[in-house]
């Protein structure tokens, strides 16, 4: 009867030493605590694509911070240059004061998505994947 409570001592132990050291990062590195469940920080990147007036490149990156795991729907790719990546569906919305509502600026088109285009996808299917950390970059500036 003694070990069922201390495994739960223990496990808790666990719990609070992971939090109290993964929290404070989060916090250095992003301003804020991290919530639980699905969480997506935007990160800026200098960038020189060779495309004049392009200079920062923004990434989504996509964490689960939940204690079970959550399925995203994303697609598994091949580029044309036959490299791998895995991309998930993504909106660019903003914050409208006036009706307290947010404004979706910027959409991936459902039936483009996942699809084929020259110099860039080459093969694509859907896929269900639990999101650790995956990536994809959102928006060139």
């Amino acid at each position: 009867m003694k070990r069922i409570p201390r495994a739960a001592i223990v496990i808790c132990m666990l719990f609070v030493i992971g939090a109290a050291f993964h929290e404070p990062n989060h916090l250095f590195r992003y301003g804020h605590f991290a919530p639980l469940g699905l969480h997506a920080e935007i990160q800026m990147q200098k960038a020189d694509i060779g495309i004049e007036g392009i200079s920062k490149m923004y990434e989504a990156k996509l964490t689960n911070f939940g204690f079970l795991p959550q399925q995203v729907r994303a697609c598994d790719f091949i580029t044309d240059a036959s490299a791998k990546g895995t991309m998930v569906a993504y909106a660019v919305q903003q914050w409208d004061t006036e009706s307290r509502n947010w404004k979706t600026v910027f959409e991936d088109e459902k039936s483009s998505f996942c699809r084929p285009y020259p110099l860039g996808i080459g093969t694509g299917a859907f896929v269900h994947t639990a999101p650790l950390a995956r990536t994809k970059y959102l928006h060139y500036r």
